[in-house]
């Protein structure tokens, strides 16, 4: 817990000299997750489940699919505003 503390009192000043060009990055890093979130993993989660958990059945692996394209795309669109936050077009 104290170098848990400790770390974050480090982080904090540089935290602070972080300054968002407009409030855009932080809504678009929502949407990236969010989106993706609701329309891929939710759907494919609750396939997986009815499925009882079982991706080596047919309706399992659809929804085991769905759940890792999910994934990926929700880290595309991270990675893609954190770069050009970065300023790397």
């Amino acid at each position: 817990m104290l170098a848990a503390q400790h770390t974050l009192q480090q982080l904090l000043p540089l935290l602070s000299y972080l300054q968002l060009p407009s409030v855009w990055a932080p809504l678009q890093l929502l949407g990236a997750t969010s989106g993706s979130m609701l329309a891929l993993v939710f759907p494919g989660a609750l396939r997986l489940a009815a499925a009882g958990w079982q991706p080596a059945t047919w309706a399992g692996s659809r929804g085991l699919l769905l759940v890792l394209v999910g994934f990926l795309l929700s880290a595309a669109g991270m990675a893609e505003t954190l770069l050009s936050l970065l300023g790397a077009d």
